[in-house]
């Protein structure tokens, strides 16, 4: 991306499907901090934003850093500890991020990075030592969120959850290009691993993704978002956690984001999560449209069973709210009747 884009991204006011996206993260990323911050005991948390941009949009502060430390204000109002970590390469976007939040630089609450990501983990991972901590990877383009450099530092350390972007649509162009020519073939390999060559479609895109990222942690989930107009995917959203916690604050996030487009798309006020699904579900029984709810956790956390698997469909204000308040022993019946029926699919299938 050139210079001047960047300059225009940072002088134009925001669009609709990032305002939704900024939402979503805060949706995650301050409870998870308020959570995280208890963790052993120690009562701290580090906040990482490895792609961090210029946090403003047509002079008005928004952006993920912004999320990032005021999440972490919240943790020191409660008498924790909180330190937020922001990554900029991009030194004309460095120097708006470093202006719209030198308060925060100053009160020593955020360290910012003139670098890439991957060149500064090491660095910041020494600075905030044992601390639990949320990392949120939001790249320019997939080529450069980076499996080793990027993601796999972060995934092989404890108490660490990651909350990222994927660019299906870019990421299934790139590789037809490595395929067709040799363009970006290293990169692509480095972002989505040795099944690269096979993502050439979007479907295929995410399932090689997928494949790549989800046994980095016990809990993955990689949720598709669309922009309003065209109805089309804008990015996924992926999160990786060894707490099923995580995964339920990510999936809550998820399902008002789809709330918000589906109140757009049905010109509704009040829908439920049934609304949701595809419209055809609406004339299937509600086991079915459990089954459809569930089958993104169903994918991707195979191991996962019982009272567990039930936290990770149930748990969180839509969920409840979606199939009814009951006792956690019927969720967790729920839970494994649809689990035995998504395997008997998938033996089916195989």
């Amino acid at each position: 991306m050139s210079k001047i884009n960047l300059d225009t991204h940072f002088n134009d006011p925001i669009k609709e499907w990032t305002a939704r996206k900024h939402l979503l993260i805060t949706r995650y990323v301050v409870p998870a901090a308020m959570m995280m911050k208890s963790i052993r005991g120690k009562r701290e948390v580090a906040l990482i934003d490895g792609f961090a941009g210029p946090n403003s949009y047509d002079g008005e502060v928004k952006g993920s850093t912004v999320i990032m430390v005021e999440a972490a204000k919240n943790v020191i109002e409660k008498g924790a500890s909180a330190t937020v970590y922001a990554c900029e390469e991009d030194s004309d976007r460095y120097k708006v991020l470093t202006t719209v939040l030198a308060d925060a630089i100053r009160d020593g609450i955020l360290i910012a990075y003139n670098s890439k990501h991957h060149a500064k983990v090491g660095e910041i991972q020494k600075s905030m030592g044992s601390k639990p901590a949320i990392v949120f990877l939001d790249p320019q383009c997939p080529s450069e969120l980076t499996l080793a450099g990027d993601l796999k530092p972060w995934t092989e350390r404890k108490s660490t959850d990651i909350l990222g972007v994927f660019m299906g649509g870019g990421a299934c162009r790139a590789c037809a290009q490595g395929v067709l020519n040799g363009q970006d073939k290293e990169k692509m390999e480095a972002s989505l691993g040795e099944n690269w060559r096979t993502a050439t479609t979007l479907e295929a895109a995410y399932e090689v993704y997928e494949s790549a990222i989800g046994p980095l942690k016990r809990h993955f989930g990689l949720y598709r978002l669309r922009k309003q107009e065209p109805k089309t995917d804008a990015y996924g959203i992926f999160g990786l956690s060894d707490s099923p916690n995580a995964m339920a604050l990510l999936s809550d996030a998820v399902a008002k984001d789809w709330g918000v487009l589906m109140q757009i798309d049905a010109s509704k006020t009040t829908p439920s999560l049934f609304d949701f699904l595809p419209e055809e579900l609406g004339e299937q029984d509600s086991f079915t449209s459990l089954l459809e709810f569930s089958r993104p956790i169903l994918k991707t956390q195979r191991q996962i069973k019982g009272r567990e698997l039930a936290h990770a469909i149930f748990a969180g204000e839509n969920g409840k709210k979606a199939f009814g308040q009951y006792q956690w022993s019927d969720y967790t019946k729920a839970a494994n009747h649809v689990r035995d029926e998504f395997e008997k699919e998938m033996a089916v299938s195989n």
